[in-house]
């Protein structure tokens, strides 16, 4: 049965059937036979054309004449079946004196259909003959001879070449066949050549609207680090020279404290550009979720409730402990957002997995199959979900749904995960909430976690070293912040504004400066052309780099050799101390 169905339907498919149809019905109409396309089996494909009453309505009526018939039927088909059939098949209906024809339609050697024809009376069959065998099947003489009047008459000649015009049809219609099996090929692959264009033009689109928002957002970070470096340095500056309590102390304070969450943002768009990876060390995404298991319970909402189910033996991975706190965070927070005031879960999950999990019901972003093991951080929420166009843009930087947010959370959550090589898996629908799953490349190794130890604000650092700087930064609102904050601590320092005059102050003072803090983005001469032609003045001097970008990011452009640090932009005189202590003391 399965096998006639798909017959029926390859036929149908290759061919318009009105045409056929028309084709079928013209046919019958110009010989006078009855027409009719059936699949193998006998079952009809078409409409019967000029079909008589005699053999549906008269000799089927009788229990013989229907098995007659049916005999008939199955000589014609199983010698038009036949590969010895080189030409029409023409049988004698056991109806006597009735001629019946076909002839087999193919694709290629499959037989997928029959035409056929017939219900012809044979001109030398006299009246007699019929009569008898209206007699022998049960049916009344005058009835079956009435009947009878209405089939077409002619000779057995007559009826060879309306058959043989019958088999050079179907044989076009074989041709016809291959020939739009061939072409549906064609077009299938042409279209299936065109989705897989267009889907990969699609990704270079994406790819490129991410690489050009990365690159605008790194600039702005950039440049506002170094904005912030002033109010950060001078405010660290003012709060080491007034006592604390006084309301000026506070003010500086809240200073302080607004221009360090502004520095937060920036490092949100560093990390959405993917130059966010500060410190990379192995680490165990399980240890991260318990250190901040309090924190994230006090970001969500009291009828939100968090479920942790994480995996025993976690594969360490590659990568920065702030950052993936950050990663954790924000999406937590996103799900809480998502839950609202109602009662919902939000479940957070880990896990060892291979390439097959990525490809699980779900958008893909930043797709990267590389690796044959990852780690699995999962979490899902029972929130309001999302339709296909907030997933599209959810991770661009600065779409928000919320009337309080700044749009860089989930921006900052993919450029971290590019950052580390990592892949998005997003399914999510309308009212059935959503399910973050991020694939991280799995790391040999046991886990490195260690809590950093936060300087408190205000205290000046206990320094124990001293020597002369030179301090290379075309900002000069940045240059005299450093330069404060140096001296504070006890160096003596000599500036430039850029590298052609940093050389001549190092050729002019190369026996007493100790160090050079030189700042990598500069009009002109660059700090990496300045720091090539510094070490060859003095080959061992100690040069820091500093930059509004991060150490990753900066690493990833130029390789310095023999450099002896870097910091980033904003820094404070603690951290810049420790940088100094730790160039200065190293062999």
């Amino acid at each position: 049965m399965k096998k006639t169905e798909n017959n029926i339907i390859k036929f149908k498919n290759l061919f318009d059937m009105d045409r056929i149809q028309e084709l079928q019905d013209a046919f019958a109409s110009a010989t006078g036979v009855a027409s009719i396309i059936t699949n193998p089996d006998g079952k009809a494909i078409t409409r019967p054309s000029n079909f008589t009453g005699l053999c549906r309505d008269i000799i089927k009526s009788t229990e013989k004449g229907r098995m007659n018939c049916e005999h008939s039927d199955v000589i014609t088909e199983k010698a038009i079946s036949s590969p010895d059939a080189n030409g029409p098949v023409i049988t004698n209906c056991l109806s006597i004196g009735l001629w019946d024809a076909g002839a087999g339609i193919y694709l290629g050697e499959r037989h997928i259909a029959n035409w056929l024809v017939g219900q012809v009376r044979d001109v030398e069959t006299d009246d007699s003959k019929f009569l008898s065998y209206a007699r022998e099947i049960g049916v009344e003489e005058d009835i079956f001879m009435e009947a009878l009047a209405e089939v077409t008459s002619m000779n057995r000649t007559q009826f060879e070449n309306i058959c043989r015009t019958l088999y050079l049809m179907t044989k076009q219609l074989s041709e016809l066949a291959f020939r739009n099996v061939a072409l549906n090929r064609e077009m299938e692959a042409r279209k299936k050549s065109e989705e897989e264009r267009r889907k990969i033009e699609a990704q270079m689109l994406n790819t490129q609207k991410l690489e050009s928002l990365g690159i605008l957002a790194g600039g702005i970070a950039h440049d506002f680090n170094n904005m912030l470096m002033v109010i950060l340095g001078n405010a660290d500056l003012a709060l080491t020279s007034i006592s604390a309590g006084t309301q000026t102390h506070r003010r500086l304070l809240e200073i302080e404290n607004v221009a360090r969450q502004a520095a937060d943002l920036c490092n949100q768009m560093l990390a959405y550009s993917g130059r966010g990876q500060f410190v990379i060390e192995n680490i165990n995404i399980n240890e991260i979720i318990h250190e901040i298991t309090q924190m994230l319970s006090m970001t969500v909402s009291k009828n939100t409730v968090i479920r942790y189910r994480l995996a025993n033996d976690l594969c360490s991975i590659q990568g920065d402990l702030s950052q993936f706190r950050q990663i954790i965070m924000n999406l937590v927070v996103n799900a809480s957002d998502a839950i609202g005031e109602e009662q919902g879960l939000i479940s957070v999950s880990t896990s060892v997995s291979g390439r097959d999990q990525m490809k699980k019901p779900g958008n893909l972003i930043n797709g990267d199959l590389s690796s044959e093991k990852y780690v699995l951080l999962e979490v899902a929420d029972t929130g309001c979900g999302m339709d296909k166009m907030m997933i599209s843009r959810i991770f661009d930087p600065f779409f928000t749904t919320k009337s309080t947010g700044r749009g860089l959370g989930m921006a900052a959550v993919l450029g971290i995960v590019r950052g580390h090589n990592g892949t998005i898996n997003v399914d999510s629908q309308p009212g059935k909430g959503s399910n973050f799953r991020l694939f991280f490349p799995a790391a040999s190794g046991e886990s490195i976690y260690s809590k950093k130890k936060i300087p408190v604000i205000g205290e000046l650092p206990e320094s124990g070293i001293d020597g002369t700087v030179l301090l290379v930064d075309d900002e000069e609102s940045v240059r005299n912040v450093a330069e404060d904050m140096l001296e504070c601590i006890g160096f003596e320092v000599l500036t430039a504004s850029n590298g052609h005059e940093a050389l001549e102050v190092l050729k002019e003072n190369r026996q007493r400066i100790n160090c050079v803090i030189l700042d990598l983005t500069m009009p002109g001469i660059s700090g990496f052309e300045t720091y090539k032609e510094i070490q060859k003045i003095v080959p061992d001097i100690k040069v820091i780099i500093t930059s509004g970008y991060n150490e990753k990011d900066v690493s990833n452009k130029i390789i310095l050799k023999g450099l002896a640090g870097f910091i980033q932009k904003p820094f404070s005189i603690q951290a810049l101390s420790k940088k100094l202590r730790e160039v200065l003391e190293k062999p």
